[in-house]
């Protein structure tokens, strides 16, 4: 069970940012790339 006061570790910046799923990034050709 998790605390109201509980806090949670921090995250470096590009992993908090880091697509989790492919839907994020569909539409992004210049992410994609060819293929």
């Amino acid at each position: 069970m998790s605390d109201l006061f509980q806090v949670e570790p921090r995250r470096p910046l590009a992993e908090a940012l880091r697509p989790k799923t492919l839907a994020e990034v569909i539409g992004q050709t210049h992410l994609l790339g060819e293929g």
